[in-house]
């Protein structure tokens, strides 16, 4: 066989490998494109506490949720909450209840978030809270939080907000103050699979509270872990992804009420973020 004819074979060859990997290329990245990536999830599970992030992710969402305090279905917390993405905003409203008939805290909050380019938002949210007891009168109260969210980096955040500022009290013009909190958190993305992160929180007139965790991808699998001191808490969660849905079970320890298993659901649809 001529040289010819051996360079012309050896550039068929070449050609439909460099095809066939494309098109296995191609049929990977079809597979994945829809999975959200690890700093959406850690959104998902941070922005009850800074949600001036939400307006930095890619869809929107319809979530659920189910906590079980001591296996006790007095100390049930169940939870609805969506999140609208509108170009760079984002609407967020939530509704939750913690207790059972007798006794209970039904809380409706609704927000709004703004992002001003690619690195910085602000966000209001506001509370209504009813606490109804058998045989006592109920108390209706009414808080704000503002929370600041930067990406200061491609791969770090830093947030910030603020639970009742202005300290306004139970029963709008009762006598306990309602708490004031402050939360401060800083992410890392180490890489698309791993994203790290620390958050401390602060309570008037109580603790300081330190925590570290992590958020980490196996194909459609998220994995996320959380530690915090002094007052000891521990959680685990497993989500795994599935077309438009998130599912999610986990498990939490704290040193006060013990383990607090969780069950959540996400469900994501397409939005103008652009």
């Amino acid at each position: 066989m001529s040289s010819r004819k051996l360079l012309l074979l050896l550039c068929l060859y070449i050609v439909s490998q460099h095809f066939t990997f494309s098109q296995v290329d191609s049929l990977i990245l079809q597979k994945f494109a829809n999975v959200p990536s690890v700093g959406e999830v850690f959104v998902l599970g941070q922005y009850e506490n800074n949600c001036a992030s939400a307006s930095f992710l890619n869809k929107s969402y319809v979530s659920a949720s189910f906590h079980n305090r001591f296996l006790l279905k007095e100390l049930e917390n169940e939870a609805v909450s969506g999140i609208l993405r509108f170009h760079q905003n984002a609407f967020v409203f939530q509704v939750s209840h913690f207790g059972y008939a007798k006794y209970g805290d039904l809380t409706v909050a609704g927000a709004y978030a703004r992002s001003f380019g690619k690195h910085i938002a602000i966000a209001a949210r506001f509370y209504y809270s009813l606490l109804h007891a058998a045989d006592y009168p109920s108390v209706h109260s009414v808080t704000f939080d503002v929370s600041l969210y930067a990406p200061i980096h491609d791969k770090v955040g830093i947030g910030f907000s603020v639970y009742n500022p202005a300290r306004l009290k139970y029963g709008i013009v009762g006598k306990t103050m309602m708490p004031l909190r402050f939360y401060f958190n800083i992410d890392y993305r180490i890489s698309k699979n791993l994203l790290i992160y620390s958050q401390v929180e602060k309570e008037l007139k109580s603790r300081l509270g330190v925590g570290v965790g992590a958020v980490f991808r196996i194909n459609k699998l998220f994995l996320t872990s959380y530690v915090q001191f002094p007052a000891p808490k521990l959680s685990i969660d497993a989500e795994l992804w599935w077309r438009h849905f998130l599912f999610g079970f986990g498990c939490e320890y704290q040193l006060a009420v013990g383990f607090v298993p969780k069950i959540t659901l996400h469900y994501s649809f397409e939005s103008r973020s652009k």
